[in-house]
């Protein structure tokens, strides 16, 4: 069974571990998040779910199939390089960090590493999301299924060429807003 690991434990994380977990296609058990020690609050949300966590992003990186990197933007650099030596070519990591390229985090990590690249939206929380994904240049057979089957937890996934991940974040983003305004 597939083990899957977030690095960074906030909403969007959570959202997705539970989706995967409701679905039955994935286990708790084969679940770990990781979060600094100043995120206790996190950690804690997250065992309610019955996933294992931990302080420790190595170990998300030494222990997961699929890693999903769920942390700020400004914070992908330090855990990219972080994971980078323990980074292996049979693990896909995900990032759903807004506005880092694909090449950006293939540059921190092991040359042909496979990264995929997911913006999902706030409604993912509820189950009703959309989650538009493009997918790395050394990614195999059969990741943009198992991305589109995990992000299909949570809503509608589909996958876009990188080019368009920015004009969709822009959209989901803004699309609260102009629903608003039109009423």
């Amino acid at each position: 069974m597939t083990k899957i690991g977030f690095i960074g434990a906030g909403k969007m994380a959570q959202a997705l571990a539970r989706g995967l977990i409701n679905s039955g296609k994935y286990s708790a058990t084969n679940i770990i998040a990781s979060s600094p020690k100043t995120d206790v609050l996190l950690l804690e949300e997250c065992k309610t779910l019955g996933i294992a966590t931990t302080h420790d992003n190595t170990e998300v990186s030494h222990n997961c199939d699929v890693i999903i990197v769920a942390v700020k933007p400004p914070h992908v650099s330090k855990v990219a390089s972080e994971i980078a030596p323990s980074f292996r070519r049979d693990q896909l990591l995900v990032s759903i960090a807004m506005g880092i390229p694909i090449r950006f985090i293939e540059s921190l990590l092991p040359s042909k590493s496979r990264v995929v690249r997911v913006m999902p939206n706030t409604p993912a929380v509820v189950g009703a999301g959309a989650s538009a994904f493009a997918i790395g240049s050394a990614c195999l057979d059969g990741d943009s299924d198992k991305v589109k089957e995990m992000f299909s937890t949570v809503g509608f996934a589909v996958e876009v060429p990188e080019v368009h991940i920015d004009p969709v974040t822009g959209l989901s983003g803004g699309g609260p807003s102009y629903e608003i305004s039109i009423f």
